[in-house]
């Protein structure tokens, strides 16, 4: 019930029945006066096609001598070679046009009509079960229209739709065959398929659907807008516009701008019955120029055969009496100077072709002009109902809105009233200063401290008044410069030192005029204590993080300290190898640092590095320090020294990401390493770097068993394995920019009895 009685539910269900009303009568006047205008276009496309048809069968008709046909139906013989001539000729014909399907020709009997010549071969090719073949004698049982009003008027008729018939549906149209009497001895029929009728419609079918689908969305938003601006009746701005507007205005100029819509649709609809007539007349015109053309040719080519007589007496009937009598006067020259009159026919001939030539530019134009005048029309009815429905919705509008405009007055008095109550019981000072003066300040404790500024010059000025004469100050210089402005103020209030905000902004109308300067005076004494309550707390914290930072990088360096000393105790069991670990790290890093790696990985780097050969703490000194070949057994223990390292580091937290470091220094990507003959992917990038770094070191220090090679040899011999695919050819590019720019790093000074390698 409260949901039912709510009047903003009312309003937006009535605004929403409107806005479907609206689009009801849109969608309808326009998708019915698109269909008229569709039903009118296919109708004349339809008479076009007929008027097309008739001129094919005439045609047809021609071709058939009525004397020869006239005994064929005498003594009926599909043997005889009269009917084989004959359908010859009418295969001839249908040859010439493909889109007819069937050509025949019927005579009529006591009983009905009957076929007489059918040209096409007999079966079933289309396989519908039915002989496709008509044969001589068969009667037809089923008489379209066409051929009914063709029997009764004795001239061309056709269909006026499409019929159906045991071979399927059809648009026929049919001509008379005449004797040399000129009686009317029977019909030559051409059947045109429906598929090809409703081809030709396609296009019109498909404007139909395109425009259809535009009147639905135009009407679409229509309807939206009608309830969206229903909608938003109470907006003050609309209201404002067609309070301005004279309600007879708006509705003069929407029923002009309606007529003059409609007028247009009415201009369109004659340029269309225009172009149509226009249409048919040249047609008309071009099945008369063409029987008069097949004249022509008949006598350039002596065929006396030909039936003159029709081809004249069509000629009259239609009313070119003057071409027809050209024609008759040509036939009698042919009996006595056969040369002249084909001089004088190939004249006639060219007359009739640019004739013709003119008639189908006629036919075109008109054509272009209906599809033209179709559009028009469909888009000023469209707009013309629309109009005409946005003339009974505004005018309903703008007939509500100077009711509600004084209500709006009315109720205005009680809006600012309680405006004003609200401001003064507002918790913040708001000031209205225009001028260089306070125009309105809204309570107590506002208007004291401002009341200030009225006793200034009465003698020193104290603290508070200085503090006033700022702030008046800064409000005139912000109202002269229309800018923002603030600041805080130091004041007493209520016996107490405050702290005061003072905020102030210009305010503009509509048009951007300047009003006044708005002002917001807010104690912010407690506020900006919790400020610098936090500020002591914050920087409290950040000693206290401080001092965290200095002890954790006291205990970070104390652990590599340690690290340190754990390095030099292994390597302090070969003093040939002392050393080896730092100077390992330090071409890891260097090669880290071309590659452009972290700090993150740099620092695993590092320390995997120093306590990478950890794991010799655990072989024995006799085999370290051994200055001949190792055996197999003892080449086999130092192999273990990776897995020993990473056994004693396993379970140290801070040396877990080192941990493949330390195991996998000695893979190789080819998986000739060891321990776990890793190969390409399953090697770690760091582990690549150090490997590589280790291998360089080894063989460019000097051993218990060697002294360290030259550079060259030893960049030949990683190349070389690199090659062969034992290291990372990325890092070696990066490992040989390093080497060529900082060298070797030198080896501590100690007595060696070998002499230098080869």
């Amino acid at each position: 019930m409260a949901e039912k009685g709510n009047p903003e539910h009312s309003n937006r269900f009535r605004a929403w029945f409107i806005g479907l009303f609206a689009f009801a009568v849109v969608a309808i006047v326009g998708l019915g006066a698109l269909y008229l205008q569709f039903a009118a276009s296919r109708d004349a496309m339809t008479g076009v096609i007929r008027e097309e048809m008739e001129r094919v069968a005439h045609n047809a008709s021609q071709r058939i001598p009525g004397d020869k046909l006239a005994k064929l139906q005498a003594h009926p013989d599909a043997r005889s070679s009269t009917y084989l001539e004959l359908n010859a000729k009418l295969a001839e014909f249908l040859s010439a046009h493909p889109d007819i399907r069937y050509v025949y020709t019927v005579a009529k009997t006591d009983s009905g009509f009957q076929f007489v010549l059918d040209p096409t071969e007999p079966g079933d090719s289309d396989g519908d079960g039915v002989d496709d073949k008509s044969y001589l004698g068969d009667p037809v049982e089923q008489v379209s229209p066409g051929l009914l009003a063709a029997s009764q008027t004795g001239s061309t008729a056709s269909d006026t739709e499409t019929s159906t018939d045991a071979w399927g549906t059809w648009l026929s149209a049919y001509a008379p065959i005449k004797d040399s009497e000129g009686n009317t001895i029977g019909f030559v029929g051409v059947d045109l398929p429906a598929d090809s009728v409703i081809a030709r419609q396609e296009p019109l079918l498909a404007q139909l659907k395109s425009t259809a689908i535009v009147v639905v969305v135009i009407a679409m938003l229509f309807g939206f807008g009608i309830a969206s601006s229903i909608r938003k009746q109470q907006s003050d701005q609309l209201a404002e516009i067609f309070a301005r507007l004279k309600p007879r205005a708006i509705e003069i100029g929407l029923i002009c701008a309606t007529l003059v819509a409609f007028l247009l649709a009415s201009f369109a609809y004659l340029s269309l019955t225009q172009a149509n007539q226009t249409s048919r007349a040249s047609a008309k015109r071009l099945a008369i120029l063409n029987s008069a053309e097949r004249a022509s040719e008949a006598i350039i080519r002596n065929e006396f055969g030909f039936d003159f007589g029709t081809a004249i007496e069509d000629l009259q009937t239609s009313g070119d009496e003057t071409l027809g009598k050209k024609i008759s006067a040509l036939r009698t020259m042919m009996d006595s100077d056969p040369e002249l009159a084909k001089k004088e026919a190939r004249v006639t001939l060219n007359l009739i072709s640019d004739e013709k030539g003119k008639q189908t530019n006629l036919w075109n134009e008109a054509t272009s002009k209906a599809g033209g005048a179709i559009g028009m029309i469909c888009v000023s009815l469209i707009v013309g109902f629309a109009l005409a429905v946005t003339s009974i919705v505004a005018l309903r509008f703008a007939s509500t809105q100077s009711q509600k405009i004084k209500a709006v007055e009315k109720s205005t008095a009680n809006v600012s009233e309680n405006y004003r109550t609200l401001v003064e019981s507002m918790p913040i000072g708001v000031v209205n200063f225009k001028d260089g003066r306070i125009a309105f300040s809204n309570n107590d404790w506002t208007s004291r401290l401002l009341s200030t500024y009225s006793s200034i010059g009465a003698g020193p000025p104290t603290a508070i008044e200085l503090e006033i004469q700022r702030v008046i100050t800064g409000l005139t210089n912000a109202e002269a410069r229309r800018q923002p402005w603030s600041t805080i103020v130091q004041a007493n209030h209520d016996g107490m030192n405050r702290e005061i905000d003072v905020r102030a902004t210009p305010i503009f109308d509509t048009n951007g005029a300047y009003l006044h300067l708005l002002t917001f005076f807010v104690d912010v004494t407690d506020l900006r204590e919790t400020a610098r309550n936090l500020e002591f707390k914050n920087r409290e914290l950040e000693d206290k993080g401080e001092l965290l930072q200095q002890a954790l990088e006291q205990l970070e360096g104390n652990f590599e300290s340690i690290v340190r000393a754990l390095v030099r105790a292994v390597e302090a069991k070969d003093p040939y190898t002392a050393g080896h670990s730092e100077r390992v790290m330090q071409y890891a890093l260097w090669c880290a640092e071309e590659l452009d790696l972290g700090p993150y990985e740099r620092r695993i780097l590092e320390m995997g590095c120093l306590v990478h050969d950890i794991g010799k703490i655990g072989i024995p000194d006799s085999v370290l320090t051994k200055p001949g070949h190792l055996t197999d057994e003892e080449f086999a223990l130092i192999r273990k020294h990776p897995e020993y390292g990473a056994a004693i580091v396993r379970n140290v937290e801070l040396f877990r990401e080192c941990l493949p470091i330390i195991l996998w220094h000695h893979e190789r990507l080819d998986g000739t390493g060891y321990p776990d003959k890793l190969k390409d992917d399953e090697i770690p990038f760091l582990v690549r770097i150090a490997s590589i770094a280790d291998v360089f070191d080894a063989m460019t220090s000097t051993r218990s068993y060697r002294v360290g090679m030259p550079l060259e040899k030893v960049m030949r011999i990683i190349e070389e394995d690199t090659q062969k695919g034992h290291f990372d050819p990325e890092v070696y590019e990066a490992f040989k920019r390093v080497v060529a720019r900082h060298g070797v790093i030198e080896q501590n000074d100690f007595e060696s009895p070998f002499v230098d390698a080869a």
